[in-house]
């Protein structure tokens, strides 16, 4: 075995063991949903199938001379090509039916299947060489064409969502350009790969990695979403409306006061609603307002066992939307009001040269810090993940049995100009 075919065994020995690995994680990635997977997965097998086919046309140039099993070799590695490309156009979005780019993967292979009885496209001789026709360079030209419509389909669906990220895939198809060139002008005989082969085994993983990282994204941004859904619904619950209800209808004889409570409520529903639709963040005194409807209504129910300390040096600033109202909840019913004469809840905010504090301290029963927070507990956890999602945030937590609890949110200054409302 001469040390050239050595070395291209090699390079076909590591192109088959990445694919293997790669097939290995898409199997197991649980970002990616089962269609985009399945698609991914045919994609594979049709790069595996062009290697088969490069070692094939190789070994029928070197060793194995045969002129209609060459010529349909080669035909299979032109068309199969493009058709790699518009798979990938499923990846990207998976609904559309690509019809025009089937279309043009159709004519590529009608073109190259002349090479059987003409040599319009190109044909092997009974020398066994490469014979290029008028129309050699087709398929290049179908599959700059297809690279090109899939750059705008990616830039289409992912530039409003990560614009910083958007020159992976622009760099991604000027390689694979850059491989059809070399294949075009500067492909010799003697190699057992095209450039285009070897380019599409390292773009495909490159392109699902970053397709990888959107996904990703877009789950967590799911996760957040849900989160937020969850964190609402849990401030209107049946029993939360019933209790608030029942405590308006008990006011007697003051109508201004049972008014102005009709109002705080209906405000209230509304405000916690409107989150479904509103920006992921909200200027701090605005949240402090729908806070202290929360707290009115609170207090209608407990009347002097609930009581609120505000004690406000700073708003100019903005958090995720129901993260101070989460933590006020929790003051009080988890913690004043479970004490029969009931307690007090001091809300704080300030500010230091690096960050905005917010403090939401409670003298109530108190919790195992420990034990609760290493629960499901959905409120704390969705605060903490809006916190450190939307303005690089941060929750802590301390609380001692019988003395109370203490929520902190850290907010750095540094990106708060950044943040659209």
């Amino acid at each position: 075995m001469t040390q050239e075919l050595i070395i291209q065994t090699i390079i076909s020995s590591l192109l088959v063991v990445q694919l293997v690995g790669f097939l290995l994680f898409v199997l197991i990635d649980k970002y990616i949903d089962k269609k985009r997977k399945n698609i991914l997965v045919i994609i594979i097998f049709a790069i595996f199938s062009l290697i088969l086919q490069n070692v094939l046309e190789f070994l029928l140039v070197e060793y194995l001379p045969a002129q209609y099993f060459r010529i349909a070799v080669a035909v299979y590695g032109y068309v199969i090509r493009t058709v790699i490309i518009v798979l990938f156009m499923y990846i990207v979005n998976p609904i559309k039916k690509y019809r025009l780019s089937w279309i043009l993967v159709v004519l590529n292979s009608a073109i190259h299947l002349t090479a059987f009885f003409s040599d319009i496209c190109f044909t092997i001789n009974s020398d066994n060489f490469y014979v290029g026709g008028p129309l050699h360079s087709f398929c290049f030209i179908i599959s700059l064409v297809l690279m090109l419509y899939l750059l705008f389909l990616v830039l289409r669906e992912y530039i409003k969502k990560s614009k910083s990220e958007i020159f992976m895939p622009i760099f991604l198809v000027a390689i694979m350009i850059a491989s059809m060139l070399l294949d075009l002008f500067f492909n010799e005989k003697s190699q057992m790969f095209d450039y285009v082969t070897v380019a599409l085994c390292f773009v495909s993983i490159f392109f699902y990695t970053w397709l990888h990282i959107q996904f990703f994204i877009i789950h967590e941004k799911k996760l957040i979403e849900n989160q937020r859904v969850k964190l609402m619904l849990s401030q209107i619950q049946p029993h939360f409306v019933y209790n608030s209800l029942n405590a308006i209808q008990a006011i007697d004889g003051v109508p201004e006061k049972a008014q102005n409570a009709i109002i705080d409520f209906s405000k209230f529903l509304r405000e916690n609603i409107d989150t479904l639709t509103s920006p992921d963040v909200v200027l701090f005194n605005k949240e402090l307002e729908h806070v202290k409807k929360y707290v009115s209504l609170e207090q209608l129910r407990f009347g002097e066992k609930v009581k609120v300390v505000y004690n406000i040096n700073c708003e100019d600033f903005v958090l995720p939307v129901l993260t101070l109202q989460m933590l006020v909840e929790n003051a009080i019913k988890h913690g004043i009001t479970k004490k029969y004469e009931g307690g007090t809840v001091n809300i704080i905010s300030e500010q230091t040269d690096d960050n905005y504090v917010i403090t939401v301290k409670d003298d109530g029963v108190g919790f195992d810090v420990n034990k609760e927070l290493d629960g499901n507990h959905i409120g704390i956890k969705s605060v903490k993940n809006r916190l450190a999602q939307f303005v690089d945030g941060s929750l802590s937590i301390e609380s001692q049995m019988g003395k109370g609890t203490t929520a902190t949110i850290t907010i750095p200054k540094t990106n708060q100009k950044q943040i659209k409302l």
